[in-house]
């Protein structure tokens, strides 16, 4: 067959783009086929190629192209495809004996619409339950609420009188005392070990050295601190020493401002103010004052949180090594027990009742004249009195009911 012509091609209808695809002039010229042939199959093509066989040389194939070559034979007629694949995976021969990295793509293409896989192990029932029960799951929309009923139980009437009685115990006790009602017995004051040592350090101070107080507790821990910080404020102004106030905590800096209206605070101390960095700021600031000439000749930190007083002393005892008070509330006197043994750590105050006991010790060992305190510590004592005394009393109506229904 003869290449058309261009006006032939539009006589035909043919698009543009499809006349685009059409052999360029001087074709026969590069290569060597006449300008009129057109292959339309394998056997056009060898037929051109015979009569340009002459100019043409015989290309050597490398071995490993010659590993490549298919070494198979077709699929025999009346064998399916499915034996064919099989047969060609058991044995060394097949379709595809020597090609290398290829997947046979009829074993897809092939596949009946009514064909069913064989399973060679057969599963548990259970198994196949839950796949059917995790299928139902994954079919339902994702809008489905499903709705669950839930009883709620109500306690009865023993257990809300109970609740009650608890709760107005509790109130009536703490209110009698912070009201300055008067109380059967008055609480006595003995001060611990710790706080004879926190006061015994502070003794020993010269008029004119140098304190560190770090505050690192919130508004939320005033209340309780406060039994701590103000008569150190007036220890510190009587001691005629100078301090410096810091804080590692944003809001500390703000408590320090609150604590200077007492008056015991003295117009000379210092407010270097917000450490930040934590660990880091605390380490930097301990040794820019260890090289100064003026060292502190103790270290006081004023703590309602544990993280924050374990920083201070760690820094502490690896870098300068002052002596150091602590004061801290009830719920971080316990997590400062292994401290308690650090060689540097000279006394310690924790909570109200030490705080109130202190301040007893620089007054002549009685609350006389600090009400306030007095009526903090009655209240104190008599809410832990009252809540062991209606633990004791729940476990002995618990075990009485419980042996009452067992019987």
């Amino acid at each position: 067959p003869r290449k058309p012509t261009t006006a032939e091609l539009a006589r035909a209808q043919v698009p543009e783009w499809l006349r685009s695809l059409r052999p360029e002039e001087g074709f026969a010229d590069v290569s060597g086929v006449s300008d009129g042939a057109v292959f339309v199959g394998i056997e056009d093509l060898e037929t051109s190629l015979g009569e340009v066989a002459g100019d043409l040389e015989r290309a050597e194939i490398p071995e490993w192209l010659q590993e490549l070559r298919p070494t198979g034979a077709p699929r025999p007629e009346g064998m399916t495809l499915e034996q064919f694949i099989t047969q060609a995976t058991e044995t060394e021969g097949g379709p595809l004996s020597g090609m290398k990295g290829l997947l046979q793509p009829e074993a897809v293409v092939d596949i009946p619409p009514d064909y069913e896989p064989v399973v060679r192990y057969d599963l548990p029932a259970i198994v196949l339950e839950r796949g059917r029960l995790w299928q139902t799951l994954l079919e339902q929309p994702r809008s489905a609420q499903r709705k669950m009923a839930r009883r709620r139980i109500r306690p009865g009437v023993g257990e809300v009188l109970g609740r009650w009685v608890v709760a107005l115990a509790l109130l009536v006790v703490g209110l009698w005392t912070l009201l300055g009602y008067p109380v059967p017995a008055e609480v006595p004051i003995g001060p611990s070990s710790g706080v004879q040592a926190f006061k015994d350090t502070l003794e020993k101070l010269e008029p004119g050295s140098r304190v560190l107080v770090a505050v690192e507790y919130g508004p939320a821990e005033t209340p309780e601190m406060a039994s701590i910080a103000e008569p150190l404020l007036a220890h510190l102004a009587a001691r005629d020493v100078d301090v410096d106030w810091v804080s590692t905590l944003p809001e500390g800096e703000g408590i320090i401002y609150n604590l200077q209206r007492n008056p015991a605070w003295d117009a000379d101390w210092q407010i270097p103010g917000y450490l930040p960095g934590t660990t880091t700021g605390i380490a930097s600031y301990l040794t820019l004052h260890q090289e100064l000439e003026a060292k502190y000749a103790v270290l006081i930190v004023l703590a309602a949180r544990s993280d924050h007083l374990r920083w201070w002393i760690e820094q502490n005892t690896v870098g300068p090594r002052f002596p150091v008070l602590v004061g801290v509330s009830n719920a971080v006197g316990s997590l400062m027990i292994p401290y308690l043994e650090i060689e540097n750590l000279k006394g310690a105050l924790v909570g109200m009742q030490d705080g109130a006991s202190y301040l007893a010790l620089r007054s002549g060992g009685t609350l006389e004249g600090h009400s306030a305190q007095r009526r903090q510590l009655n209240a104190l004592v008599g809410v832990q009195w009252v809540s062991a005394l209606l633990l004791i009393g729940g476990t002995v109506w618990t075990l009485m009911l419980r042996k009452k229904g067992t019987g």
